[in-house]
């Protein structure tokens, strides 16, 4: 698939335009301008994956309410996002994360599902939901950890299939 590394004041000058998806790993807080352009590429067709921030403009594109962010006293206190099987064809069950804080989020509207959950080191559900897919998108509370890179590969190709369904043919051929 073609692809590029674009930066924020890229995507501010709308430069989004080409691809089918855009994934936003770390993306910060978002001016304005920013939020307004990735707003324009969504009503035009674009795709969104966003990670950890969730600024109320992209919470409303994605069928999320953002509830603020949450951290622990441990390092790992969410070790791994457990994913609900059949939701999204291809993902793995697990993902190893060791995650310390993440972005807590509800779905705002039917179409979007809480698919992942935080599970801590012990395999105990956390009761924190950690990935929702949408119509427009998804978002995972927390920015993809080092470690584990089958499952985050795997992971990413299934939500891209998902949301770009010719990304599998390209990935079978």
């Amino acid at each position: 698939l073609a692809w590029a590394l674009l930066g924020i004041a890229d995507v501010a000058a709308g430069r989004l335009a080409p691809y089918r998806v855009a994934l936003f790993p770390h993306a910060g807080r978002l001016a304005a301008a920013e939020a307004a352009a990735i707003e324009r590429y969504v009503r035009d067709g674009g795709k969104i994956l966003f990670f950890y921030f969730l600024p109320d403009r992209i919470a409303g594109l994605l069928g999320l309410c953002s509830q603020g962010e949450y951290r622990t006293e441990r390092r790992n206190e969410f070790a791994t996002l457990d994913v609900r099987e059949g939701v999204v064809q291809g993902t793995p069950r697990r993902v190893r994360q060791d995650s310390w804080v993440v972005t807590q989020a509800r779905p705002s509207t039917p179409a979007t599902i809480a698919m992942g959950e935080w599970h801590d080191p012990g395999g105990l559900r956390t009761g924190v939901s950690a990935l929702f897919i949408g119509q427009h998108g998804a978002f995972l509370g927390h920015v993809l950890t080092p470690g584990d890179r089958e499952a985050k590969g795997r992971l990413l190709l299934a939500l891209l299939g998902h949301l770009v369904p010719e990304v599998w043919v390209r990935a079978t051929a």
